[in-house]
């Protein structure tokens, strides 16, 4: 129970909360990120973690300041801030302030200072500010360039490098409905777990809380089965693992390119190695988003993808030298001792736009030994249906297509990073121009894919000869009776 103090008659909150939120708020980590579904107190939680500090900081220390982040001011002020007047309505005592920009809150406890993130340059704001607290709220987009646009991983470090407030201890929350599975905020713990087994400790503590379904009793089920229903009912029923169930997903807005993709059948069970004596095939695309996927056919059969890397602004040369010949040196040891095929686009052969003595060919072949380049066809539909062909074969009951499970880039291709959008009347536009308009970097990944398909597993479309013109009846036509 939190005592607002300096409220009058010294006024005490029913703000007692249900067991799950209870472990977050007792958790002494340094940051603590707080994931569940709409609607399962992750910001009440999180309020009621701030005030929490405030009562165990010194008296002369306080207020305790919190800095809090949410992708734009109109976010912020009306999701929340609102939950902050709703507290004030029940008797919390909160003083608005700077436009609704600041407030104290529960007497002197906590000086929460709002700021929305509408641009990368506010991150700005924090210099020169010395706070003990710093709350991110939904850093993760609800949807692939939908609902918000979500907050990039340099808030948190930055915003920590802000938290100089002398005589309290300094803590980060982030509270979030459930992200895309690659996203940076389900990065930490793995990562602070690695500088641990470097540095036997690690500066900075971690934990992660999911809170189930059904938390808040104050929202019946028949109101959770609304929300799933709605969101079905308009077609993004991929929504509702991450807002209605809790549960990490790839969010696709619109229909993937290709729908035959399904993690549960084209995920390798266990990590994918190199099979020694087996030839390495590289799959490429190029321009200024190049992309090089590493893959092998095995002696059964299968169509193995073990790794992918992309460099965004950068040439072929750069990807070769910062991504490719790094991996290989890592994971192939002596290259030598390997033989590569390479599959790509027929633009590898043209000469580039700053020169017409060069071509992205000409540099793979002097910055990587052997190449042997085979072009993919130049017609979308034989590269796409090609692909869509191996998604859909099997091999001695297995699927053809096995992509390592770290392989995070090809699988959120495949997922819906690459797609068709819909239209106004929410129709699905399949034109190959539209697949490029929204579907940015994934779709320089899906075209190695295609390519490499299309070359490896082409779909043969067999076409009946003509028939045989009639031959003029001959004098000798009578034989044949």
């Amino acid at each position: 129970m939190i005592n607002a103090l300096d409220a009058p008659a010294s006024v005490e909150l029913d703000l007692l909360a249900p067991p799950p939120i209870t472990e977050f708020l007792l958790d002494e980590s340094d940051i603590r990120l707080i994931m569940g579904p709409r609607g399962e107190l992750k910001t009440s939680g999180s309020y009621l973690a701030w005030l929490i500090e405030g009562q165990v900081s010194p008296p002369e220390s306080r207020p305790y300041r919190v800095i809090v982040i949410r992708d734009t001011w109109t976010n912020l002020e009306r999701t929340t801030i609102e939950t902050l007047r709703e507290y004030q309505r029940r008797g919390l005592r909160v003083i608005f302030s700077e436009g609704d920009r600041e407030a104290i809150v529960g007497g002197n406890l906590v000086h929460c200072f709002f700021l929305g993130m509408d641009h990368l340059k506010d991150l700005n704001k924090f210099q020169g500010f010395g706070a003990a607290g710093l709350w991110i709220e939904e850093p993760a987009p609800a949807a692939l360039n939908d609902i918000g646009a979500g907050l990039p991983a340099e808030v948190l470090g930055i915003g920590w490098t802000s938290l100089r407030q002398p005589g309290v201890r300094h803590r980060a929350i982030i509270s979030l409905n459930p992200p895309d599975e690659d996203h940076w905020t389900l990065q930490l713990g793995p990562k602070v777990a690695a500088l641990k087994r470097i540095e036997g400790k690690a500066p900075l503590t971690f934990r992660e809380f999911r809170i189930p379904k059904g938390t808040n009793p104050w929202i019946s089920d028949e109101d959770r089965a609304q929300w799933r229903a709605a969101l079905e009912l308009v077609g993004r029923g991929d929504l509702v693992q991450r807002l209605s169930e809790g549960r990490p997903g790839f969010v696709v807005q619109g229909e993937e390119a290709p729908p035959e993709y399904s993690d549960p059948s084209h995920v390798a069970k266990s990590s994918l190695q190199p099979l020694e004596r087996v030839e390495i095939i590289r799959l490429w695309d190029f321009g200024l988003t190049p992309v090089c996927v590493w893959s092998q056919v095995s002696p059964l059969g299968a169509w193995q993808i073990l790794w992918a890397v992309i460099g965004e602004g950068m040439g072929i040369e750069e990807l070769i030298e910062i991504h490719v010949l790094p991996w290989e040196r890592r994971y192939l040891g002596e290259r030598q001792a390997w033989r590569f095929r390479d599959i790509g686009g027929p633009e590898a052969l043209y000469p580039d736009q700053s020169s017409s003595e060069r071509s992205a060919l000409l540099s793979m072949q002097e910055l990587l030994t052997n190449v042997s380049y085979e072009p993919g066809p130049i017609e979308w539909p034989a590269r796409i249906n090609a692909l869509k062909r191996a998604l859909n074969r099997k091999i001695r009951g297995r699927d053809l297509v096995q992509i390592d499970p770290e392989c995070t880039l090809v699988r959120r291709t495949l997922r819906g990073g690459a797609h068709y959008p819909k239209d106004s009347n929410g129709q699905v536009v399949r034109t190959v121009q539209a697949l490029k308009r929204v579907s940015g970097l994934y779709h320089n990944v899906l075209d190695a894919l295609c390519h490499g398909a299309a070359v490896l597993f082409p779909v043969i479309t067999s076409t009946p000869p003509p028939p045989k013109p009639k031959e003029a009846p001959s004098d000798l036509a009578w034989m044949g009776r």
